[in-house]
């Protein structure tokens, strides 16, 4: 008999109901981790999270890294940018509490967010807040290297974002990219919505590892040329995902 693990489920919504909204996500398998976590499971460990929504301005990203202390406390850093403003700061305040099916309760980061983070057991997790400043929700990753440890080699990139510009409210990209020696070089498919697709579009950059931070030109939809900054955070040797952290536009990578 072979057994089939599903350790991940894509859902979407097809069917008409009385909420008359369009929802979708992902289910994460806990297997044998289910019912069963503790402190131990995330106890000075770091997760990357990044996550779209809305706030009193409009739409917002926010991303980062969360350490959960022993002590219950926690640290990291955490970029906001709603398109009215962008910040990136230290994570000074919060605790944390895990029960037993894999919910860690974030509360009072920084004295103004509050997020449900819930593990698979696997280093992955779903995240969304339910403080009273935001609705975002989004995934999270177990951080395997140091901070700013982005890897040279080759990526596959996808971003989306959204802009102040009326006339492209919002846009998605994928494409390839190659850091070498703190040089970026690729390019992007692009579809800003409501104009044509972009194909082959440059994208070019470099990576300011003692901060951080990427500039890459070929992701600002008003100006392709020019380069906008993006606050990385390294998840693993192969995963980095990062947010744009200056500008016109919102924009997770």
């Amino acid at each position: 008999l072979d057994l089939v693990v599903i350790d991940k489920i894509q859902l979407v919504e097809s069917q008409q109901d009385d909420l008359g909204a369009d929802l979708g996500g992902t289910a994460l398998g806990q297997g044998d981790s289910a019912g069963g976590f503790d402190d131990d499971d995330v106890a000075d460990t770091s997760y990357v999270h990044g996550s779209f929504g809305t706030d009193a301005n409009g739409p917002v990203t926010l991303a980062g890294v969360v350490t959960f202390n022993a002590d219950g406390t926690l640290g990291g850093k955490l970029t906001v940018n709603d398109l009215t403003a962008h910040a990136t700061t230290a994570v000074t305040a919060g605790t944390w509490a895990l029960d037993p099916t894999g919910r860690v309760t974030l509360t009072g980061v920084n004295g103004t967010f509050d997020f449900e983070l819930y593990l698979d057991g696997n280093g992955n997790g779903l995240i969304m807040s339910v403080d009273a400043a935001d609705s975002t929700a989004g995934l999270a990753f177990q951080q395997t290297v140091s901070p700013t440890d982005i890897a040279e080699g080759t990526y596959a990139v996808a971003a989306q974002g959204v802009t102040s510009d009326d006339d492209v409210p919002s846009w998605a990209a994928v494409g390839q990219a190659k850091l070498d020696v703190g040089e970026i070089d690729g390019s992007t498919d692009i579809t800003p919505q409501g104009d044509d697709p972009k194909s082959n579009v440059p994208l070019s950059g470099s990576v300011d590892s003692a901060n951080g931070v990427l500039s890459l030109a070929g992701l600002n939809l008003a100006s392709l040329d020019d380069p906008e900054e993006f606050t990385y955070y390294p998840i693993d040797e192969n995963r980095t995902l990062a947010i744009e952290s200056a500008g016109q536009q919102a924009c997770l990578l």
